[in-house]
């Protein structure tokens, strides 16, 4: 280590900070071991001679070092605030403008004080302890209260406690969130609904991931492969939920007509339709007459409908009948609103999602585009159109991504047709007055309509810049800076599908571009279609066992029963209740196997021959039975059950 020895004189040694004294202070130590002349804390700013700590150890310090420690040291006694600040001052050059601690909340004057200490330390001078805060805590402020959780108004800090506001729960229904007088905090931070929705998913133990699963062997079973998968059965269980669910005390009209309790199912919270441009929403309603669900479209209409000249293709609408379209129920006016509405009624598919909100929607997870999936929508939507327009009317606004529903998967449906009928309805009788062949152009505009949609979910495997350009543009991109390799098959059918073209022929067209991929499709049906029958025939034997179980609980310990004697007949049903549920190993533990309890139950339906021994809980008594004998019991007792 290179030590300079004309700056090291100068430099307080540092095992006098450290230790307290050096010893090699007469060994050829090279730094300073005398401290400095330090500020008087008088305040009056002179200087005075203190005696170092480095000089108190080395008097009272044997010269050799081997002495660690002086027990003549005196106690360290803590100097006031000025004192610590001059005696540490030479330590570092920015001791002095650090900043003295003072409790917020202090008593009056305070803040003088803070501002003279501030203004000595900042000419290098010391302060007396009279000029110091003597206060050094406010016990006038007022204790924490919690806030309530309303922070649309602000309140003063140091406001009493007496002075707040009422807690408020923005969870509770509508302005029903002030909590009663007295209330403790833990009703501001909970409070359990009512309500039992939505369900608690969580009690349905999932399968594990597949790289987890443990593989069986060929002749062993779990409960997992017993029933339908949990993700099934979680997405009918959503679909059940989203069509029970209700909306209490809400500001919408108790019914509307025949029907009632809406909800508001509309995911786009557009307040004007980009679609027809007036104010539309839909909701979800139970009908008085069948109690179904149905969907209800509302639409505030910028004209009067006097008649029910509007109306007259509704009834070509409710005869159109196709598996790819949402059934229209009837349309009708109702000033339920408050004014005069449009109302549209249609099937309802819960947890249904537009094309655009499958696909297309930011912020979501949404699923691919393939070309695969694109003849699938291209194939239903034709066979739709065909059906449309054997009835001679035209699909017009339905064939938009915000109006074509994904109900399963791969499942398109078209929905709210005939409602662009209604609203043009004037529009369309000035047209049909002046030629014959208007229903002709509008159908034709279905098509140009189809090549649009299905080239704006094609477009969706290109960059976002090359998106906005004409469709002529867009399809040279396809072809180029796709990130699909679009067959030429595909291609040319939307090519034909986007051509202002009045020879177009719907059924030539189907013939010739589709005829073949119906048949993959086809073949993707059938297979979903077995794979519900096979979910389906795993739970085709719950019927039947839930009810041989109804029957069991109802005989078995009925308060008012009293031949249940070891010696009467009704006894070996309560023993068979123990040797299917309450049976233990040869380790003492309960044995829980679902496996067994079917096996049982099924031989028990069937009424087999087969004998096995029934054991009493003090294993006094001993019987052997057959499932038959225990069947006929259980017919028997339950006959005279119901009888009586």
């Amino acid at each position: 280590m290179n030590i300079n020895l004309d700056s090291a004189k100068d430099t307080l040694c540092k095992n006098i900070l450290i230790y307290g004294y050096c010893k090699y202070e007469n060994k050829g130590c090279a730094f300073s071991h005398t401290r400095a002349p330090q500020v008087n804390s008088n305040g009056g700013g002179q200087n005075a001679t203190v005696p170092s700590i480095s000089s108190s150890f080395a008097a009272n310090s044997p010269s050799d070092g081997k002495r660690k420690f002086n027990m003549n040291t005196p106690s360290f006694q803590p100097s006031s605030v000025s004192n610590m600040t001059s005696k540490f001052a030479n330590l570092s050059p920015k001791v002095k403008e650090i900043p003295v601690f003072v409790p917020s909340g202090g008593a009056p004057g305070m803040g003088q004080s803070i501002s003279l200490l501030s203004a000595n330390n900042a000419n290098g001078s010391g302060l007396s302890d009279d000029l110091l805060p003597q206060k050094k805590f406010n016990v006038s402020t007022p204790s924490f209260t919690p806030s309530s959780f309303n922070t649309g108004q602000d309140f003063p800090p140091n406001s009493s406690a007496g002075s707040q506001p009422p807690a408020t729960n923005p969870y509770l229904p509508n302005n029903q969130n002030t909590l009663p007088q007295g209330s403790g905090p833990s009703e501001v931070y909970f409070q359990q609904s009512a309500n039992a929705y939505p369900l608690q998913y969580h009690l349905y133990a999932p399968a594990p991931p597949p790289r987890l699963t443990i593989p069986l062997p060929p002749h062993e079973t779990n409960a997992n492969s017993m029933f339908i998968p949990n993700d099934l059965r979680e997405t009918l269980q959503k679909r059940n939920e989203a069509t029970l669910q209700t909306l209490p005390r809400s500001n919408l009209p108790d019914h509307i007509n025949i029907y009632h309790s809406l909800v508001p199912i509309d995911k786009n919270y557009e307040p004007v339709s980009k679609v027809w441009c007036v104010p539309s929403s839909i909701y979800k309603v139970f009908s008085n007459v069948d109690g179904n669900p149905y969907a209800l479209r509302k639409i505030e209409h910028n004209f009067a409908i006097v008649n029910e000249a509007p109306f007259k293709t509704i009834k070509k609408w409710k005869q159109v009948k196709n598996a790819n379209i949402v059934q229209l129920q009837e349309a009708f006016t109702s000033m339920a609103f408050g004014k005069s509405c449009l109302i549209v009624v249609y099937d309802y598919f819960p947890n249904a999602s537009t094309l655009l909100e499958h696909h297309k929607r930011a912020g979501m997870r949404t699923e691919p585009i393939t070309e695969e999936i694109l003849w699938t929508y291209l194939i239903q939507l034709i066979n739709v159109l065909l059906a449309v327009h054997e009835k001679g009317l035209a699909a017009r606004s339905a064939l938009d991504l915000t109006k074509v529903l994904v109900t399963n998967k791969n499942r398109l449906r078209l929905s709210n047709c005939g409602i662009t009928d209604i609203l043009n309805y004037e529009k369309d009788e000035e047209e049909i007055s002046k030629s014959h062949n208007y229903f002709q152009s509008l159908q034709r505009k279905d098509i140009l309509l189809l090549g649009k949609l299905i080239l704006d979910l094609s477009i969706l495997t290109i960059p976002n810049s090359l998106r906005n350009q004409s469709k002529n543009e867009l399809l040279g991109y396809l072809r180029t800076s796709s990130t699909i390799n679009f067959s030429n098959d595909f291609l040319e059918v939307l090519t034909k599908l986007n051509e202002e073209s009045a020879e177009f022929d719907l059924y030539k067209f189907n013939q010739r571009y589709l005829t073949n991929r119906v048949f993959s499709l086809m073949n993707n049906l059938e297979d979903s279609a077995d794979f519900m029958e096979a979910q389906m025939s795993t739970e085709l034997e719950n019927a039947r066992l839930f009810r041989l179980l109804t029957k069991l609980n109802f005989i078995i310990d009925r308060p008012e029963a009293k031949d249940w004697t070891e010696n009467s007949s009704k006894y070996i049903i309560k023993l068979f209740r123990d040797y299917v549920f309450f049976q233990y190993d040869e380790f003492g533990k309960p044995i829980v196997d679902l496996s067994r309890v079917l096996t049982n139950l099924n031989k028990l339906d069937a009424g087999i021959d087969e004998k096995f021994l029934l054991v009493s809980r003090d294993e006094k008594n001993c019987i052997i039975v057959s499932y038959k004998e225990i069947r006929d019991t259980i017919d028997s007792v339950f006959r005279n059950l119901s009888r009586d």
